[in-house]
């Protein structure tokens, strides 16, 4: 099927993505825009592995569009855009086939800046982000597997700043949202978390409702080994610094436990970290020197400094992770 849509060769193993794109206020005529999907790459040369962001942009025309040449198995970061209308950023998983059918809504965004530390000055812009609102609604209900409410779960749309928590019926209201495509999450405590693509209209009220499926908790299991040895000398050199007492350290058993979606869900445990909602993903903030500045850390992976724009969240997958280490000054830097 690649080969007819994309023409490419019966040896190209990537798929596409494709769909309807309309406009979020009802208007059903065919809409022109723009259409983004990236995703990441590992890169092996010369025996060092490196990770680059890879991006493919297609036009949609007569109110449709196709993205070709994405890998089968990606997690690709997607958003549209036509004129002043546009999506959120949003996730889509690929499959083995490679072939993803998911239609776009673009809507009309205004943006806010608000201030995240009552503390500090309001002319200091580092203590504020940037969000997306617009005047679409939700509204919905959570449930368990076996279809009762849940309640006092978190519900938000990424890059809004707008959320909520589900009463005793597991039902729950957003307001002022972005319309068009949007990423909504939900969390509650038990439950895996849920982050998917919605369309938000502009003329009516969205109904979303969803199960949430409960996680697996392995019984822990002991195992006792020479673990410098077991581990590699990465792995003792950052025991080693782990025992030092400075910064916050997240070893394999503490990934394990945690089992995080997203790195910042790691981040906001560390004292003088801030993850602040903002339009790209979650902002990670650290408290700067002098005025009460705040500033965003350096990111080192495996010993190289790494450029990142926007949030490190669409960076990182933490399943690649072995170990963090956080340090909230850089005098504290071994």
């Amino acid at each position: 099927m690649s080969q007819q849509v994309c023409r490419t060769s019966p040896v190209d193993s990537t798929g596409y993505l494709f769909g309807t794109f309309r406009r979020a206020d009802g208007d059903r005529r065919p809409t022109t825009g723009t259409v983004r999907v990236e995703w990441l790459e590992l890169l092996v040369s010369a025996g060092s592995v490196t990770r680059q962001v890879v991006a493919h942009e297609g036009q949609a025309a007569d109110g449709t569009y196709v993205i070709c040449g994405v890998p089968a198995l990606a997690t690709t970061r997607v958003q549209a855009w036509s004129g002043r209308d546009s999506t959120g950023a949003f996730d889509i998983e690929f499959p083995t086939s490679g072939i993803v059918n998911f239609d776009l809504t673009v809507g009309r965004t205004r943006y806010v800046r608000e201030q995240f530390d009552s503390t500090v000055s309001s002319s200091d812009t580092t203590a504020s982000v940037w969000l997306r609102r617009g005047s679409g609604r939700a509204v919905g209900v959570l449930r368990d597997p076996i279809g009762q409410p849940l309640p006092n779960a978190t519900v938000t749309v990424a890059g809004t700043g707008q959320s909520a928590r589900t009463n005793d019926a597991g039902r729950f209201e957003l307001v002022e949202l972005p319309s068009g495509t949007q990423l909504f999450e939900a969390r509650a405590l038990g439950f895996e978390f849920l982050r998917t693509p919605v369309n938000i209209s502009d003329a009516d009220t969205t109904t979303l409702s969803y199960a949430l499926s409960r996680r697996v908790l392995l019984d822990t299991v002991k195992v006792r080994a020479i673990r410098a040895a077991a581990m590699g000398r990465d792995m003792a050199e950052f025991e080693s610094r782990r025992r030092m007492g400075i910064g916050k350290f997240f070893g394999p058993d503490e990934l394990s436990s945690i089992d995080p979606i997203r790195l910042s869900d790691l981040l906001f445990r560390v004292p003088g970290v801030r993850v602040v909602p903002a339009m790209g993903g979650d902002r990670i903030l650290m408290r700067g020197f002098g005025m009460g500045a705040y500033c965003s850390p350096d990111l080192w992976l495996d010993g190289m400094r790494i450029a990142y724009v926007g949030s490190m969240d669409s960076f990182i997958p933490p399943q690649w992770l072995r170990a963090v280490e956080v340090y909230p000054r850089a005098a504290m830097v071994p």
